[in-house]
């Protein structure tokens, strides 16, 4: 909340109610879709198993595609074809349209978006749904898998409780 109040202080947006409502609606579809891509990759590992080394290095790759450190549009000044290619690949995510609607309302009007503002939030709640219903087709399968050879994660050791004598 602090960093949040310095960024709106320094664009004298601190009583721009607009830009505090949109940017604090992005942060709630922002938390809806991560619950939802987390939710998806964490039935995903239990199918799979042995991806933590995996989900470490996806991560840092996501958080870069989506436009994280770098805004999505500046793919294609850095290379065309690949710029491109690596453009429509990050609209898959639901990571893009939070990091692109956040600097759109934090920057302003000067800033072009990747898609319309509407098309962006529109987006940005179907593929959370779409992420959410992977993730219970997902978690049907590791309930089926479960009930057929029983469900042991390997990270995790719990003792046998201890009985009093």
């Amino acid at each position: 909340i602090p960093s949040y109040a310095i960024i709106l202080g320094v664009h004298c947006a601190l009583t721009n109610f607009y830009i505090i409502g949109t940017t604090l609606l992005i942060v709630l579809c922002t938390i809806i879709s991560m619950m939802a891509f987390g939710l998806f990759f964490a039935m995903l590992a239990i199918l799979i198993r042995k991806v933590d080394s995996l989900a470490i290095f996806f991560n840092l790759i996501f958080q870069f595609i989506c436009g994280a450190f770098v805004p999505v549009q500046a793919f294609v000044g850095i290379h065309k074809t690949g710029g491109l290619v690596l453009k429509w690949f990050a609209q898959i995510f639901p990571y893009t349209y939070c990091y692109d609607l956040f600097r759109f309302f934090m920057f302003g009007e000067s800033y072009i978006t990747l898609l319309p503002i509407w098309l962006e939030f529109t987006l940005l709640l179907v593929s959370s749904i779409l992420f959410i219903l992977l993730a219970l087709v997902l978690m049907k399968q590791v309930e089926k898998k479960a009930k057929k050879t029983g469900l042991s994660l390997s990270l995790i050791h719990i003792s046998e409780p201890t009985r009093p004598y």
